[in-house]
């Protein structure tokens, strides 16, 4: 599994354990969901070696 951290600067309002996640069913309790895109996602991230700026719009 892969580990991802926040930047200390994040404002999380509050809340705790983010992550970003595949699977087979749609949904998440607050995660990224990335479902069955989760291996090529890591794998594209793995091959940049850098870090990730993720913005979050609802």
């Amino acid at each position: 599994m892969q580990n991802f951290s926040l930047a200390k600067e994040t404002n999380t309002y509050g809340r705790d354990d983010f992550s970003i996640h595949g699977g087979w069913n749609l949904g998440s309790a607050g995660c990224i969901d990335m479902t069955g895109q989760i291996n090529a996602f890591t794998s594209w991230l793995k091959s940049t070696g850098n870090d990730l700026i993720v913005h979050v719009k609802y």
